[in-house]
C-alpha cells in the first residue's frame, strides 16, 4: 500500500529531542489521531528509558518529571505499564495553548 503520511502540529524529532535532554528515551512514537480544525494530535509512545531515580517510583511521579520535558503546548496524560512490563504514555500535542 505504501506509508500514510500524517500532519504533526510539532515535529517528532522536537518531541524526542525533549525527552533525550531530560534523561528519557521514547521508543516509537505512533499518532493516535489528529484534529486539522483545532491542530490537536494525540500519540502513544513506549518509554524505554528513565533518568536515574526514577525506576520504582509511582506513575505520578514520573508523569511529573516527563512532563517537565515539555512546553504548554505538549501534555503527557496518561502513563501506564503492560502486561509486559512495558512503560507507555499519552501525548496531546497542542500548539494553541503555546499562544494563550
Amino acid at each position: 500500500m505504501g506509508k500514510t503520511t500524517r500532519s504533526h502540529p510539532v515535529s517528532l524529532y522536537v518531541i524526542r529531542g525533549a525527552t533525550d535532554y531530560c534523561g528519557f528515551k521514547f521508543g516509537r512514537i505512533r499518532q493516535k489521531g489528529f484534529d486539522l480544525q483545532s491542530n490537536t494530535a494525540w500519540y502513544e509512545t513506549t518509554i524505554e528509558k528513565m533518568p536515574e531515580g526514577l525506576t520504582g517510583k509511582n506513575f505520578s511521579e514520573i508523569q511529573k518529571r516527563l512532563q517537565g520535558c515539555f512546553m504548554d503546548d505538549i501534555t503527557v496524560h496518561w502513563l501506564r505499564q503492560t502486561k509486559k512490563g512495558v512503560l507507555m504514555c499519552d501525548l496531546q500535542v497542542d500548539p494553541q495553548k503555546a499562544a494563550q
